[in-house]
Parts: structure tokens; C-alpha cells; sequence
């Protein structure tokens, strides 16, 4: 007995959302996907990861003043400091010349050579490369993350709190991965707990631990529309996701037209007891509606 065509949508409207959400939002995508081929062309490049973080301090401002007492310069105005290769600009700092940390706020943006960081509020070592920021937003082409407070660690290590990890360069983000923690070495990889990985305003997921390598410029998802005349109308997604270094895998969510939505898991493993092999898990609730379209009209059993 065939099922009725509000029974079909039902199961049907949350991966609709998912395709839409993707394929009319995201023309990133593409382009992350072009990117890598080109990448993949030419000669790999090795990431900058040493910061030149020591020589002179160079400090300037619409109006820049001197506390003798506090041994500070006080900034206001499209200030801009400088040192090494670190740049930091604000709309005000306070900057103490000995201990080399400067306290901003307004527009706060800090350039290293491998991550840019901004914020609202900031306080920053210029000896350590270490500080704190709320409200911030950071960026490691092609990765972009957001917390309520990023702080550096090290000159190379990040944390953030209350945020997400994504690929798309949007202030909202289509997709995302969001956790209360995450640990962050820019150009090397990305690690987090209790992990949840949203589509628009959707948790299509949730993973109890997540490493992601932000050395790989292989796009994380991947969306295959088309059509055919078995499916109608599909949209197949992929998100590659890494559990760690001995764990990896491709977590699918599709659409067919004609079939309805499925749902599967890829997992790859190498362990130094067990050997290494491969784990698929696919599942479909599948309907068969001829060669008709879910959103058309059909007659029911259960309507007479």
C-alpha cells in the first residue's frame, strides 16, 4: 500500500531544508571545491608559522599620550601598533611599555602571519603573543571561527569558548560546528568535545569528540545536486569529519525525489592491535512514488 503524500513529506522536510539551505545559500561551496583543484595543481606551499615577535614597538594615533607614573601610553583614534609581524589596530589601547600588553577596545583587529583575530575588548602580550578577546571572530583562510572569548595561548595555539569552526565566510554561517570548547593551532588542526553540527538553524549531528587538520584544503562538505529518472530530483551530501588521527569519516545525509531521504555513515580506523579496515552504515526509508514528484498530487488509500 503506497503512502500518502503528506506521510512522505513528513519524513521528507527536514532534508529539503537541508538541501536548500546548502545549494541556494552556499555558492562557496563551489568555489572551496575549485580552490582545491588548483591548489592540488600547483607547487604546495609550507604555512608561516614562526612569529617574528621581537625588535622595537612602534605605536601610532590620532592623539597618543604618556603617564610617567604608570610608565603607559594612551592611544585614541585609529590606533595601529606594530611589532614584527604582528599588527594590532583599535580604537583606543593603553600600552604598557615595560611589560609590553596593551588593553584595547573598539574595533580590534590583531594579524599574525597565521591567523587574524578581531574583537570588541583585548589584552594582549606582545612578548608572550598571548592575550584574551571577547566577542571575537578569528580567521585561518580557509577556516573561520567565533567564540564569546578567544584566548591565545601561545603564539600558535588558540581557544574558544562558546563558539563554532567553519568554512563558510559568512557572519552567519551555513553550516557550523559549535561546541563550549574548542582548541585551535592554526595551519595544523582543530580538536573539541560534545561537538554539534549545525545546517542553518539545524543540529544534524553530534559527535563526543572532533579533530579536524586545518592543514587540509580539501573541502569539508561536499553537495551533489542533479537529477535522473529513478531518483527525480536529489541532493547527496557528504561532511568529512576526523574523530583523530586513527579515526576518520563521512557522515551522509540525502535526498531523492522519488526514494525519499536516507541517512549513512562512513568510518575508516587503523589500530595497532586490531589492524585497520572500513565500517558503512546507509539507511533509507524508501518509498516508491513512480515517475510522479513529491510535491504533485496523488491519490491515497487512506483518503477514500
Amino acid at each position: 500500500m503506497k503512502r500518502s503524500k503528506h506521510s512522505i513529506a513528513r519524513w521528507s522536510y527536514s532534508f529539503i531544508l537541508i538541501f536548500v539551505f546548502c545549494f541556494v545559500f552556499c555558492p562557496r561551496l563551489s568555489s572551496a571545491q575549485d580552490r582545491t583543484r588548483n591548489a592540488a595543481a600547483a607547487p604546495e606551499e609550507t604555512p608561516k608559522t614562526e612569529l617574528k615577535a621581537d625588535g622595537p614597538v612602534e605605536l601610532k594615533g590620532d592623539r597618543v599620550e604618556f603617564n610617567n607614573s604608570e610608565n603607559k601610553f594612551d592611544a585614541q583614534g585609529n590606533v595601529v601598533v606594530t611589532r614584527g609581524d604582528t599588527k594590532i589596530f583599535a580604537d583606543s589601547i593603553q600600552f604598557y611599555r615595560q611589560e609590553k600588553i596593551g588593553m584595547a577596545e573598539g574595533n580590534i583587529v590583531v594579524e599574525t602571519p597565521t591567523a587574524t583575530i578581531t574583537g570588541d575588548k583585548m589584552t594582549y602580550s606582545l612578548d608572550k603573543q598571548t592575550g584574551n578577546f571577547t566577542n571575537a571572530h578569528i580567521a585561518s583562510e580557509p577556516y573561520y571561527g567565533k567564540g564569546t572569548i578567544v584566548s591565545k595561548v601561545g603564539p600558535n595555539k588558540m581557544n574558544l569558548q562558546d563558539g563554532y569552526l567553519t568554512t563558510c565566510d559568512h557572519d552567519e554561517p551555513h553550516f557550523r560546528l559549535q561546541s563550549s570548547s574548542i582548541d585551535i593551532e592554526p595551519g595544523k588542526q582543530a580538536q573539541a568535545r560534545r561537538v554539534k553540527m549545525f545546517v542553518g538553524p539545524l543540529p544534524i549531528m553530534y559527535l563526543p569528540r572532533y579533530t579536524q587538520s586545518l592543514a587540509d584544503r580539501r573541502p569539508r562538505y561536499s553537495l551533489t545536486p542533479g537529477y535522473s529518472k529513478d531518483y527525480g530530483f536529489y541532493a547527496l551530501q557528504a561532511w568529512r569529519y576526523d574523530y583523530n588521527e586513527k579515526v576518520k569519516g563521512v557522515f551522509h545525509a540525502d535526498f531523492r525525489d522519488r526514494k525519499g531521504a536516507a541517512v549513512g555513515g562512513d568510518v575508516d580506523y587503523k589500530t595497532d592491535n586490531f589492524g585497520e579496515g572500513m565500517i558503512r552504515t546507509y539507511y533509507m526509508n524508501e518509498y516508491d512514488i513512480g515517475q510522479g514528484h513529491l510535491w504533485e498530487d496523488r491519490n491515497s488509500p487512506d483518503s477514500k
